[in-house]
């Protein structure tokens, strides 16, 4: 979506081959192989390296479901954290950041904490600027709030002001 949209250069990071694999396939049929680098590598450390590079202007965070319970609420927040933290070391200042998850165990709100606490922790201040949630094919019943489980946050970064 980001070659699509014009960005003169994508890296695409993902510790599965074949989601990699599947991607590269993608982008050639699409006509975006030529902007498109494929990287398999744990996210945290391709974010971390990239905020030693300079950063991105566009950084998008979609990590897999990090909490199947509740019971794994506390350490999916920690990591999401960790996640959040790492990424706004690699988006650049004025830039922007695509923050997601698909646990049902971490509200929207919860997410929102997640990111404040990263950005806080790297000294820049992340103003939301969107809120997106599923669309009408995944309805939610009034009697499963949990089931309004895919949020994403879109954020700018910036440094904090010294005042």
């Amino acid at each position: 979506a980001a070659a699509r949209g014009g960005a003169r250069e994508v890296v695409a990071v993902d510790s599965s081959a074949v989601a990699l694999e599947t991607a590269a396939k993608c982008a050639t049929a699409n006509g975006f192989d030529d902007r498109i680098q494929f990287r398999r590598a744990d996210a945290r450390h391709a974010l971390t390296a990239a905020g030693r590079a300079g950063g991105h202007d566009l950084v998008i965070c979609d990590p897999p479901k990090l909490a199947s319970n509740r019971g794994m609420k506390r350490k999916a927040l920690a990591h999401m954290r960790q996640i959040a933290s790492a990424a706004c070391r690699a988006t650049r200042p004025s830039g922007t950041l695509v923050i997601s998850s698909c646990a049902s165990a971490i509200s929207s709100d919860e997410l929102t904490r997640a990111l404040a606490l990263g950005a806080r922790d790297t000294n820049v201040t992340a103003t939301i600027l969107e809120r997106h949630f599923q669309g009408p094919d995944h309805p939610v019943p009034a009697s499963f709030p949990e089931g309004l489980y895919l949020c994403s946050l879109i954020a700018e970064i910036r440094p904090r002001s010294s005042s």
